[in-house]
């Protein structure tokens, strides 16, 4: 059987048996997912977009039971069984990541020589992915819990850009804010050219030290391959062999690049997996929709099906437009009641702020999800990229 039919089978079959199976439907007081074969979980959660895609991940890279399907399946009693272990066994690393601190929602300063060469990026991800692989060893021998994830967020957030830089007439911020788990997601700006800026946001299966490093694995590719190449199609296809060569089909990372040109008043972008970025154009008597393209995630297929299903186009940039681009830490952010922010959340602050430049929107944006939280603690990583085209009447 042919990758593609595998792969369409298995994601039909975890569908199913998430929407109809009991057995697979347990969680934990977390609300981790349980898995049926081992009785073990993840450092993901069950996030609605996301868990069907780290559910297969569990079962093909690293459940021992699962056996390409063939394996048994435990009783509804053994897994419940299962989440009463599991809850015993990991409440210390509970209350030592209660007791992290997260750090601020970081709104860039615009900065007009904020780009840094695509070298140095290289150089510097490469020696965070040494210090991570340390500090991973390190957990291994038993160290202190507390100050070894301290120490791997520092380094983490190192590998996150501070500072945005000004093209043409392009206003451009981002706010990020960390969950108290260690995350995937990602982000960057790319120099394109003159007055082109690569903007790249991203999101890697899972948690804990083993996404943190194949974060910095996958961004220190698509930087390399962003500014080598000035098509967004053209760099993803090669990042792409760059992550399969180094996962060997091990993880997957979601990411969405889109390169805007100042003077042409366009932005032309490529899909891997990801969230479809928010568009407001103001002056349509329809003003909200998405950059809708096909693509599969880095890292699922070595290159012909991934180059298959990658889409690349090219759209004009209105005057006034905003452009959101995010990760599903902010939509699918739960409230006390199970309810998720959702994009009409998104889509509603955006509505309300259209006036208000980037750094206003990015600001309220995640003021709206706090308040949508209303005290609960974060479950994913927040990233949001807000872009904003002028109007010839603004000043």
């Amino acid at each position: 059987m042919a990758k593609e039919d595998e792969l369409d089978r298995l994601i039909r079959e975890v569908d199913e048996n998430l929407r109809n199976d009991p057995c697979w439907q347990v969680k934990s007081k977390n609300r981790d997912w349980i898995c049926p074969y081992c009785g073990e979980v993840g450092v993901f959660r069950s996030r609605r977009s996301r868990l069907t895609g780290d559910v297969i991940n569990h079962l093909r890279l690293r459940c021992q039971n699962w056996n390409g399907g063939r394996g048994a399946l435990l009783t509804l009693a053994q897994v419940r069984a299962a989440v009463r272990t599991r809850s015993i066994r990991t409440s210390r690393a509970t209350k030592s990541y209660a007791r992290a601190q997260t750090l601020r929602i970081a709104v860039a300063r615009r900065l007009g020589d904020a780009f840094r060469p695509a070298s140095q990026v290289s150089a510097q991800a490469q020696k965070l992915q040494e210090e991570l692989l340390e500090l991973k060893e390190r957990l291994k021998g038993a160290q202190a819990l507390d100050e070894s994830l301290d120490q791997a967020r520092e380094i983490v957030s190192q590998m996150l850009p501070e500072e945005v830089p000004i093209v043409g007439d392009i206003d451009l911020s981002f706010g990020y804010r960390p969950s108290l788990k260690i995350g995937g997601d990602f982000y960057d700006f790319i120099n394109a050219g003159d007055d082109r800026v690569g903007i790249l946001v991203g999101d890697v299966a899972g948690h804990g030290l083993d996404a943190a490093l194949i974060m910095s694995m996958a961004k220190k590719a698509l930087v390399m391959r962003g500014a080598d190449n000035p098509s967004p199609g053209d760099a993803l296809r090669a990042a792409n062999v760059d992550v399969f060569q180094e996962l060997g089909d091990k993880s997957f990372v979601t990411v969405f690049y889109a390169v805007v040109d100042a003077r042409k008043n366009t932005l032309s972008f490529a899909r891997a997996g990801h969230n479809e970025p928010i568009v407001y154009s103001p002056d349509l008597p329809a003003p909200f929709g998405v950059l809708k393209s096909a693509g599969i995630g880095l890292g699922i297929d070595p290159g012909p099906l991934f180059d298959q299903r990658l889409e690349e186009k090219t759209v004009p940039l209105t005057p006034g437009s905003i452009v959101a681009f995010y990760t599903d830490g902010i939509t699918e952010a739960m409230n006390a009641s199970q309810t998720p922010f959702k994009i009409d959340g998104l889509c509603s602050v955006i509505q309300q702020c259209k006036d208000a430049s980037s750094e206003q929107i990015v600001s309220r944006v995640f003021d709206a999800v706090q308040k949508h939280l209303g005290g609960v603690d974060q479950e994913d990583d927040m990233a949001l990229i807000c872009l904003k085209t002028k109007r010839p009447d603004s000043k």
